[in-house]
């Protein structure tokens, strides 16, 4: 059962407040970390990543990581730039990662490829050779759009192989799938997984999705609607034929961000609720402008629903509960998605304990 939840997940504001505000057990919860620049301030202007370490140190320094780089435009800056950085075989990130390695029990780096680079197969070989010597564990995370991989595991599956003692995570990340999409998506990650284990066959196969849209508005009603995992459908239908899977997902997080989108209207303060099926969430809109009352509103239809779970040590629960009683605990979309996350992390690892 050994950290058997792999939860891929980006070092945005909300991210990291579920992860402090919650109290989860080490042993079965395997953090999978896109590092993303930190919040920009008047004594910042760049953003920097220190910062985001800094905090994964304080909640996860006695737990092993696994460690990515984000590569999306808009949650970077240019230290990240220069970790992706492919001369003399990525050094950049080999040394940011040795430098870091000391504040957490153990990190299983992945493995960068940068598509630009000229001598890609050199450098990337270059890469793997300096990790397996450094790291007992390393990563490679494909996005299921990228048909690349079998060329990138082809030039390094001659090292993976020869160094034994080096386990080796090889990360589907499927992203958001649609209901629409359930099907397909594990007929395609089912025929890739025989592919990665013809050429590294020790590889432990890592599945992560998610069904929660970028705007709940594209699947459900305005006031009150719920849907169900996606998640799990996958992962249970990737497993009736590679056993050996294991789950992992992005804590019901969109992987693309509406951090840019500028609310000068305002926003429609709503509640995402998770339950072991699904997710149900209501939202009320805000006639006078006063969003703590609002949450309130919004908090007791939630919390009087009958499918509200029974979390009664989550932090995510009580806050929930503190708000329907007039203790509006936070105001900001970003907030209320803390409070989400938090509540679909313990639930599926209540659902992975029990099975």
């Amino acid at each position: 059962m050994e950290n058997n939840y792999h939860l891929l997940f980006k070092t945005g504001d909300a991210e990291i407040r579920a992860m402090e505000k919650s109290n989860f057990r080490g042993d079965l919860l395997f953090p999978i970390v896109e590092l993303t620049r930190g919040r920009k301030s008047k004594y910042d202007k760049v953003g920097r990543i220190s910062k985001r370490i800094e905090k994964l140190s304080s909640i996860f320094r006695n737990q092993a990581i696994c460690l990515d780089l984000t590569a999306e435009n808009s949650l970077s800056n240019e230290e990240i730039e220069e970790l992706y950085d492919y001369s003399e075989g990525y050094s950049n990130w080999l040394s940011f990662l040795n430098e870091n390695k000391i504040y957490f029990k153990e990190i299983a780096p992945t493995i960068l490829v940068n598509a630009e680079d000229s001598n890609l197969t050199e450098n990337l070989q270059s890469q793997v050779n300096e990790l397996v010597k450094a790291f007992d564990t390393i990563a490679y995370r494909n996005n299921i759009s990228d048909g690349g991989y079998l060329e990138d595991l082809g030039s390094i599956a001659p090292i993976i192989n020869e160094n034994e003692n080096v386990k080796f995570k090889f990360i589907f990340d499927c992203e958001y799938v649609p209901s629409g999409a359930i099907h397909s998506t594990i007929d395609l990650v089912n025929f890739r997984i025989q592919k990665v284990l013809d050429l590294i066959p020790k590889s432990e196969i890592i599945v992560i999705s998610t069904s929660f849209p970028r705007y709940v508005s594209d699947i459900g009603n305005d006031n009150y609607d719920k849907f169900p995992l996606s998640e799990l459908d996958i992962y249970n239908g990737i497993k009736e034929k590679h056993q050996s899977v294991l789950y992992g997902d992005y804590g019901s997080i969109n992987p693309i961000r509406n951090d840019t989108v500028v609310m000068a209207r305002g926003w429609i303060p709503r509640i995402d609720v998770p339950t072991l099926e699904g997710i149900y969430y209501y939202r009320i809109r805000n006639i006078v402008r006063d969003y703590a009352k609002t949450y309130t509103k919004v908090a007791t239809k939630v919390a009087t629903d009958p499918d509200f779970p029974d979390l009664t040590d989550n932090w995510g629960h009580k806050q929930i509960i503190s708000c329907m009683h007039g203790n509006a605990p936070g105001s900001s979309p970003s907030f209320w998605i803390s409070v989400r996350m938090s509540m679909f992390i313990e639930l599926q690892l209540k659902r992975l304990e029990e099975t």
